[in-house]
């Protein structure tokens, strides 16, 4: 009796053990899978959109200022009709992915960024109904002096600020993607080192209990 009930206290040990071990594996796969998780969302939710949503921004007030320039330059007043049109709908693009935009700040710097963009955008195209006018009037030499004053610093500046959200976006991208990178390969050793020490503890457990029945055997016989 005493022999089978050591012998049932073994198989429940053992048992016991790689139970646990199995518990302890699981719980270090999900906290590594809760970090991958965390960093690919900021990948996904930040950067990739972050950067998507200013390009188009940044075509957008380009588009805009060149076509201030062709609308001074011509002298057909249809064809000054039809930049108008597509300087208003630049204008539309330019808001639009900024309002866009927004919801994909996460970061401090960003923000930051961000605070400064949106007015120097609006001092830009505020100063720009000045220009067209006086081109449609058919002064170029006044219009062009006219955005020089006072269009082109504000447009140098959302120039700027729109190439440096780039720029951050695509540091904040870099940076995110090295730690999903490093959380993978940290994960696949914590892996690998637990799994290969459950098997030497499974087998060791597995040669003591079976080298324990095979005694308790002999000694029944």
């Amino acid at each position: 009796m005493t022999t089978q009930m050591t012998i049932g206290r073994k198989f429940a040990l053992t048992t016991g053990g790689f139970i646990a071990a199995m518990v302890l594996v699981g719980v270090v796969s999900i906290y590594n899978l809760v970090g991958l998780n965390r960093t690919t969302q900021l990948i996904i939710t930040d950067p990739l959109p972050g950067m998507a949503r200013i390009a188009i921004a940044r075509a957008a007030v380009l588009s805009v200022s060149g076509d201030v320039w062709r609308h001074i330059a011509h002298s057909d007043a249809s064809a000054k009709a039809e930049l108008d049109r597509s300087i208003e709908e630049d204008k539309g693009k330019a808001a639009q992915a900024l309002q866009e935009y927004e919801p994909t700040i996460t970061a401090a710097a960003d923000r930051a960024i961000y605070d400064k963009l949106k007015p120097a955008l609006q001092r830009f195209l505020d100063a720009l109904p000045g220009v067209l006018a006086l081109s449609r009037d058919g002064k170029p030499e006044q219009a062009r002096d006219k955005y020089d004053a006072e269009a082109l610093s504000p447009f140098l500046a959302v120039k700027d600020l729109l190439e440096a959200e780039m720029e951050l976006n695509r540091t904040s991208g870099e940076k995110d993607a090295a730690e999903s990178q490093q959380s993978y390969g940290k994960a696949l050793w914590v892996l690998g080192i637990m799994l290969t020490l459950c098997s030497l503890g499974g087998a060791g457990t597995a040669f003591v209990v079976i080298r324990g029945l095979n005694r308790a055997l002999r000694r029944a016989v």
